[in-house]
């Protein structure tokens, strides 16, 4: 019976790990830090862009119209926090990761805004066509780890409910 009770636990464990066997397909926020150049806006331009893409942790996703869904920016001393939506999105390009933090080539634009980064790091804001953030230094990453699902937690739950049971029916 114990022998049971444990192969039981031990397929309950593993049954309930998340396994992150195939790529996750989601929206996926990467935070942009930028630093401001000499005579521009001072501190730290950062964002937040948010695509749907697939990230295995080994390939590269290339942004385009499609994969676009938002980019938020927080703003700068020069330039007042403002956000581009896939809605009014004109244009995208460039490749995410990947490696995080890394910088990296991604071009983007509205109507009232342009957005560009490379791989040196340089980057810059434009807008109406005029320059309003650059800096030389930027980067993106992203934090994410694999949330187990409710029904994996369900799955733990039952299985340790089911030994605190099993263990009860034995005592005398």
């Amino acid at each position: 019976m114990k022998a049971f009770l444990t192969s039981s636990l031990l397929a309950c464990l593993y049954f309930a790990v998340p396994v992150q066997a195939g790529p996750i397909i989601a929206a996926t926020s990467i935070a942009f830090d930028g630093t401001c150049a000499l005579m521009d806006c001072t501190g730290h331009g950062k964002g937040t862009l948010t695509v749907v893409g697939t990230f295995t942790g080994t390939n590269t996703i290339t942004l385009t119209t499609s994969d676009f869904v938002s980019f938020v920016y927080a703003g700068t001393n020069l330039l007042p926090a403002f956000t581009i939506l896939n809605t009014n999105l004109v244009s995208a390009s460039g490749t995410l990761g990947p490696s995080f933090p890394a910088a990296y080539t991604v071009a983007f634009s509205s109507a009232l805004y342009s957005f560009s980064s490379s791989t040196s790091g340089t980057w810059s804001i434009l807008r109406n066509g005029q320059v309003a953030d650059q800096g030389s230094a930027s980067s993106f990453s992203t934090a994410g780890s694999p949330v187990p699902e409710p029904a994996s937690v369900a799955l733990i739950g039952a299985g340790l409910l089911g030994l605190f049971m099993a263990r009860k029916k034995l005592r005398p």
